[in-house]
């Protein structure tokens, strides 16, 4: 077993760091200005330590709750950076206690703060903002977010997960809705070190972990007297029933740099498989089918349990309706006053599970537990799907993928409007119950709607993927608007790898789930009959933008543009799974590529989450740390481009450059900034201003050397993506007759740790010497 070192690289610095002090964490956000008309009430409040309940408390309710500088500076008893009153969580968990200060990992500051400026209440949306230090370049740690609606009587529930964005001091932020509950409700943030991300647990216990809470008040919550702060054992987390044969360390200590890490998979199969697939030699199937009792046993009350990363999904606003008229639709029955839960019987015509009369959710039960035929799903005979889209037969059940039970809600992931019945125009969440292999990391859980499930063709629109946030049993929710149909149906692929499909049928790796369901929706209230449309309605190539706020916004890809666009004036323009991959990289083909207003290409070298790729681009509202978030998109407006992408090796060799241009139809581009990544999987954001422009577009050109360049020479593994979006007028005449903003200065970003990489020459984190692009 290696001791562990501060450095963890193969120079060890024994010379302890500095003290902790106030000055390393950041001053608490301002306050928003408010309007002077009908401003709300903003209260900033700074937490003091409250003994009875353990943690930071703030009392009094207000717009902002603040640990301040020095309550949470440190972690446990961790070399020169002792946390005060430590542990600081209200049910007495306990912090690790190996490492030093600002080396390892520490939560050195926590901010609740309300998006809007106002006091806290229920529903207000609040961005809790966690100040960390990761160790090294921050690619082995995790946070994690949890809420109680209590915090003198804890129930965890889990928000999502966030990544460091690179090594060393930086804020982690996760946004929330405040739900009904107690006067005083709290906060947990686990920053955990767990080379996949662990399973979700309040309470993990890791020697470099670091749990810390923070109590607030929220206006109209009832109080309840606090009790003795007794100590609990932490949580398990969510494995299998079925213990693997040989279960890696609960907590496998850290190694040093020179010497290569290889994390063990957290649900490994019970068995060694006889044949592995060819296409993926690391995965192993175990070829050994457990055949499950179904009992149907509906669920009525959708699992609390969230993703991890949970995103925003706005519905698509500018989505065609595409019913068949091939197909005679089922009417529905009328809703009674109070909507019921159905549970779905299998449709031997449509082929999948189906709920004919509308209710306030529609539940699969048990008939979708499992996968494809050699994991027993039941009425599968390889799928339970519209059109006989196959799943995979390889592996075990509840080793491996499966897809085990689907619900259809009417209201969003928080539950409002929930109980309502499910109704055109309204919001409705996806419930998807999923296995998952191993540590989870690499799965995925595609989403996807159909207006008219019992048209020849249905045609599928994507809504979100999400990642479980670890192995085994997970729950994984998603929310849409229902368009107009009587008849629709929702469609989850889960998948290992990449394979993603437009319509969430591509090609299978053997261990993909792929499942329907088919429910009835209930008209809008005064609506005309709906009659079968012939053919989708033809979008104009540009539409004028409406002057009402869509909120956020998810784009689709319009094809007189080449590139993803939102048509409608919202806060935010989110690609989401249209420009994921590369050209045509192995394992990674881009949608619709190369996904740009000019046709400038993509590299078509490498392989997908190896090597380069832009994933996702969102442009929001707002400063990047979260000022002006929530408004609309407007000229003159402060503005944040969200590139997601993947790093080669340290990232240390790559640069995203983003680009503006005014008129996405005829696209000028101007350079705004370069930022350097760390590895892997990564968030990276510049802000600028929006220009003059109903009609604009940002561009992210992602690439292996070379220097800026809107659509220069490639080096075969450069990607560039551009997201089209509609942008408000600035009702100010001044503004309105006023030329488009001077380009700013052009900045560039470094991450520290890869610029010194790169100069010195050093191997990646692994301990492994590069590989040499020819």
């Amino acid at each position: 077993m290696w001791d562990h070192v501060s450095s963890r690289g193969s120079c060890v610095d024994v010379t302890d760091p500095p003290p902790p002090t106030p000055t390393q964490s950041p001053t608490p956000p301002a306050p928003t200005v408010s309007p002077t008309t009908a401003a709300p009430t903003k209260t900033p409040v700074v937490a003091v330590y409250d003994s009875q309940l353990g943690a930071p408390k703030c009392a009094t309710v207000g717009s902002t709750c603040d640990s301040g500088p020095t309550l949470l500076n440190g972690r446990g008893t961790m070399s020169n950076g002792n946390e005060p009153n430590r542990p600081n969580t209200a049910d007495a968990c306990n912090d690790g206690n190996s490492g030093s200060y600002h080396s390892d990992e520490s939560i050195d500051r926590v901010t609740v703060r309300s998006v809007d400026g106002s006091d806290f209440k229920a529903g207000t949306v609040v961005t809790i903002d966690a100040q960390v230090f990761a160790w090294s370049t921050g690619s082995q740690d995790y946070a994690h977010f949890y809420y109680s609606t209590s915090a003198t009587s804890l129930s965890w529930k889990f928000l999502g997960t966030k990544k460091p964005s690179s090594g060393g001091a930086q804020t982690i932020s996760m946004q929330h809705t405040l739900p009904s509950g107690s006067f005083l409700q709290a906060i947990r943030v686990v920053f955990v070190y767990n080379t996949s991300g662990g399973a979700q647990n309040s309470c993990p216990g890791g020697s470099y972990d670091d749990v810390d809470d923070l109590v607030f008040a929220v206006t109209g919550g009832v109080s309840t007297p606090a009790p003795t702060n007794n100590p609990i054992t932490p949580a398990p987390t969510n494995l299998p029933t079925a213990q693997p044969s040989n279960p890696p360390s609960a907590n496998p200590t850290k190694q040093p740099t020179n010497n290569p890490i290889t994390p063990a998979p957290t649900n490994l199969p019970t068995a060694q498989p006889s044949n592995p697939p060819s296409a993926n030699p690391t995965k192993q199937p175990t070829n050994q089918p457990i055949t499950p009792s179904p009992t149907l046993n509906p669920v009525t009350n959708a699992p609390t349990s969230q993703p991890t990363n949970q995103p925003v999904t706005p519905s698509p606003t500018n989505q065609p309706v595409t019913p068949s008229p091939t197909a005679t639709p089922v009417t529905p029955s009328p809703t009674t006053s109070t909507p019921q839960v159905s549970v779905a019987v299998y449709d031997s015509s449509l082929g999948a599970p189906r709920c004919s009369t509308v209710s306030s959710s529609c539940n699969s039960g048990d008939l979708l537990l499992g996968r494809g035929t050699s994991l027993n799903e039941p009425n599968g005979l390889g799928s339970n799907t519209i059109g006989s889209c196959a799943d995979g037969n390889s592996g075990s059940f509840h080793s491996d993928e499966s897809n085990d039970k689907i619900i259809v809600s009417a209201g969003d992931i928080d539950g409002n409007g929930a109980g309502a019945a499910l109704t055109e125009g309204d919001t409705a969440t996806i419930t998807a119950n999923v296995w998952a292999w191993g540590s989870g990391a690499s799965d995925k859980a595609d989403f996807y709607y159909t207006s008219d499930a019992t048209a020849t063709n249905p045609q599928w629109v994507f809504i979100d993927t999400l990642t479980p946030p670890g192995g085994g049993a997970q729950v994984l929710k998603a929310s849409y608007t229902l368009p107009e149909g009587i008849n629709q149906a929702v469609r989850v692929n889960f998948r290992y790898g990449n394979g993603f499909s437009s319509t969430g049928c591509g090609t299978n790796s053997g261990y993909d789930d792929r499942d329907d369901l088919v429910f009835a929706v209930q008209p809008l209230p005064g609506a005309p009959s709906q009659s079968p449309i012939s053919s989708p309605p033809t979008p104009s190539p540009t539409p004028s933008p409406t002057s009402v706020s869509g909120g956020p916004q998810v784009a689709v890809y319009d094809s007189d543009l080449g590139a993803p666009r939102c048509s409608v004036v919202g806060s935010q323009c989110d690609s989401q799974g249209l420009l994921d991959g590369r050209g045509t990289i192995n394992g990674g083909n881009e949608l619709n590529r190369p996904n740009t207003l000019d046709a400038c290409t993509d590299g078509n070298n490498g392989s997908y989450e190896e090597d380069e790729s832009i994933n996702r681009i969102v442009v929001k509202a707002g400063g990047a740390g979260g000022n002006g978030a929530g408004a609309d998109l407007t000229e003159g407006g402060t503005a944040t481009i969200v590139a997601s992408v993947y790093a080669w090796a340290s990232g240390s060799s790559d640069r995203a450059d983003f680009y503006y241009a005014q008129d996405s139809s005829n696209p000028v581009w101007t350079y705004i900034g370069t930022v350097t990544p760390g590895a892997a999987l990564q968030d990276l954001s510049m802000e600028y201003t929006l220009p003059q422009g109903a009609n604009q577009a940002v561009r992210v050109n992602f690439r292996y050397g070379g220097s800026p360049n809107s659509c220069g020479s490639n080096s075969g593994y450069d990607d560039r993506d551009d997201l089209a979006f509609s942008v408000k007028p600035n009702p100010s005449p001044m503004a309105q007759m006023a030329p488009a903003p001077k380009e700013s200065k052009p900045v560039e970003v470094v991450n520290a740790e890869a610029k010194e990489n790169e100069k010195k020459g050093k191997a990646d984190k692994k301990g492994k010497a590069r590989k040499m692009r020819l």
